[in-house]
């Protein structure tokens, strides 16, 4: 993976102790992929459309505590589903490097159902965070020269600073060096 975006093994070692802590490894109890249902994200994607019907599953975020257990995420992937399928697994990060559904294509998937199949097979999992980091040359540059506050942005989004998504890769990177 490392000789492949170009980066040193330790930088995406740095990245997967946040993504796929011991508290959330790749899989679940029950073997499915590790996720992370992201309400936000289907809101923004049906345009607010379910909001009003299901404020659980559509709306804006609301804070730390919004996501729930990891126990809950297949069960709020579900209801999501069940209001628009599509919308629902690109709501949804996935696996050990928690990448969005929504990124299937610079993931190299046609489909996000195919994307989502292929996150039942860890080898895949990395496959996908090559392809997603080879997709973005800012985001490579960025893991390559350990710029975290620029990766954070472009990996986890404008709002990383919130939960010192930087710091912690960073602090990761430097016990591991």
């Amino acid at each position: 993976m490392a000789k492949a975006i170009g980066c040193e093994t330790a930088a995406i070692k740095a990245v997967v102790m946040i993504e796929a802590s011991p508290n959330q490894p790749a899989f679940d109890i029950l073997n499915r992929p590790q996720i992370l249902y992201e309400r936000h994200i289907l809101k923004k994607m049906t345009h607010s459309r379910f909001d009003a019907i299901a404020p659980d599953i559509s709306g804006p975020v609301r804070g730390p505590g919004e996501y729930g257990g990891y126990n809950k995420q297949y069960e709020r992937l579900n209801a999501a589903m069940k209001l628009d399928y599509d919308a629902a697994l690109k709501a949804t990060s996935w696996g050990a490097f928690q990448i969005l559904g929504e990124n299937f294509r610079h993931a190299g998937y046609g489909s996000v159902s195919d994307f989502v199949r292929a996150m039942g097979d860890i080898n895949k999992q990395a496959d996908v965070f090559v392809k997603f980091n080879l997709s973005n040359n800012k985001m490579r540059r960025a893991l390559i020269n350990k710029d975290w506050a620029t990766f954070a942005s472009v990996y986890n989004g404008p709002t990383y600073y919130r939960y010192n998504y930087d710091r912690r890769i960073k602090a990761n990177y430097e016990k591991l060096s």
